[in-house]
């Protein structure tokens, strides 16, 4: 099968929402806006325009977004898909603008997962490069892909939400319509994966 991994907050520890939240505004304000979040978090009115400002500068900086780390598990779960006999692509965001973050990801994402089969820099619209790249498993932290996915009716992967300390508002996201399913780690995937593939 084809597997689509996100990067951001997905196969990378991306603090940069809750780490800035937590910098720049007090304990209960940053609670209300955690819990009151979707994944269209850059959207959304409830987060102050200045504490918005220092998160875009962070997304937009070629040396913070190359500094970040592998999440737990993320390399020893794509060589056990791939070992599986699985093809795995990383489908990211950060295409979604020209510049240095854009520039500097393809070989970062190599360097740190040299078992994926390719890379596509995309915008929070993915539908595109997982029709071309055939994709059977979406694996995504943005709620905002995810009803991308599901309002085109070419698309029925089955979609792996998670919400993990990064994206902790995903929880809240109504998974009753299509094949989704959400997790709060990647430990699960490879059994689900197997799963699903025997379906």
């Amino acid at each position: 099968m084809n597997i689509m991994f996100d990067l951001d907050s997905t196969l990378v520890h991306n603090p940069t929402v809750i780490e800035t939240l937590t910098e720049m505004l007090p304990y209960t304000e940053v609670y209300d806006i955690v819990h009151n979040l979707t994944g269209k978090w850059y959207e959304e009115s409830i987060i102050p325009d200045d504490v918005r400002a220092v998160m875009d500068e962070k997304h937009g900086d070629g040396l913070y977004m190359t500094s970040l780390k592998p999440n737990p598990y993320a390399v020893s779960i794509l060589n056990d898909l791939r070992l599986q006999g699985h093809n795995i692509f990383v489908i990211t965001a950060r295409g979604r603008e020209e510049g240095e973050v854009k520039e500097v990801t393809p070989d970062f994402v190599k360097e740190l997962f040299p078992m994926i089969n390719g890379i596509a820099l995309t915008g929070h619209n993915k539908n595109k490069a997982i029709k071309k790249l055939n994709i059977d498993v979406v694996v995504e932290d943005s709620t905002m892909v995810v009803d991308t996915i599901l309002d085109d009716s070419e698309l029925n992967p089955l979609i792996i939400l998670l919400s993990n300390e990064n994206t902790p508002w995903n929880w809240n996201y109504n998974a009753d319509e299509g094949n989704i399913i959400v997790l709060d780690s990647l430990l699960d995937i490879p059994f689900i994966v197997e799963d699903y593939k025997t379906i």
